[in-house]
């Protein structure tokens, strides 16, 4: 078996995936290196496990330079170039199945182009998405950037507007960024309170606590989630924050993704085991 960095990534890809690979690289769009498609015919006998006798650099050196000496920086090469192809594959097919992505990338690109016909019209087809309640960073994200594009199409156009849209772009970013940033420091928190892992320093989350006792997200229940989750570990002798947890779990259930549901669970686990160990009744 050749080792190879191109063959470790091949056989991470399905079988579907392998035979689109091959017609990924057959495309000249994506690939005009022939001897490129040449080391995929050759390959494709051999996937997925690509042990074989008969898969040696020589014999593999031979079908792609046939009646030449063998040189293995030459075939190095070339299986470089092959890796370089797979990781541009993956890419492409993780781009592919987020539609978001390439609702975000399609209305950029229209927008750099002065485009305005049809960026207007693709941003109204984009924009459909907004219909859904807001949950995900992700779609936070995403809400972000569109209204971000809407902006600065209104500033190429001197046409630039003190309306909610503004307030909207800087609203999607905030509320993304507080779903981040309390996510990470409700796990944090979780390694130190019941892991016993110190040395952890979370510099910002007394202005988050403070932000939030007076700023209601009510409209993004993942926000209330962890806000409540991280007031649960900060104050253990408190019983109503797990009960006010278990019932945003229940009341927001298809709002809520299922990191989030697993996060909250984790947590409650961790804090009545806790409790347990103390004797404590829960």
């Amino acid at each position: 078996m050749i080792k190879s960095k191109a063959i470790d990534l091949l056989q991470i890809l399905s079988r579907k995936e392998f035979r689109v690979f091959g017609e990924f690289i057959i495309s000249p769009l994506h690939n005009k290196n022939k001897r490129l498609v040449l080391l995929y015919d050759i390959l494709k006998e051999y996937h997925p496990d690509f042990e074989s006798e008969e898969l040696t650099k020589e014999i593999v050196y031979t079908k792609l330079f046939p009646h030449t000496e063998y040189k293995d920086n030459v075939l190095r090469k070339v299986f470089s170039e092959l890796s370089a192809k797979i990781l541009d594959f993956l890419a492409y097919i993780n781009f592919r199945k987020n539609r978001l992505n390439q609702n975000k990338h399609l209305v950029s690109e229209l927008n750099q182009r002065n485009a305005d016909k049809y960026f207007d019209e693709v941003y109204k087809d984009a924009e459909d998405v907004l219909r859904y309640p807001l949950s995900s960073d992700e779609l936070l994200k995403y809400k972000h950037n569109l209204e971000l594009e809407k902006n600065t199409s209104y500033i190429k156009k001197n046409k630039f507007l003190l309306d909610e849209s503004l307030l909207n772009e800087s609203d999607y970013l905030i509320k993304f960024f507080l779903v981040k940033i309390l996510r990470r420091y409700t796990m944090i928190l979780n390694e130190q309170i019941y892991e016993l892992n110190t040395g952890f320093k979370l510099s910002f989350l007394d202005e988050i606590l403070n932000h939030l006792k007076n700023h209601s997200y009510g409209d993004v229940p993942v926000i209330s989630l962890y806000n409540n989750l991280v007031l649960l570990m900060l104050n253990e002798d408190d019983a109503r924050y797990p009960q006010q947890v278990r019932k945003m779990i229940c009341s927001n259930e298809l709002a809520l993704d299922t990191v989030d549901i697993y996060n909250a669970y984790f947590i409650l686990n961790n804090y009545y085991r806790k409790k347990n160990d103390k004797g404590s009744s829960v």
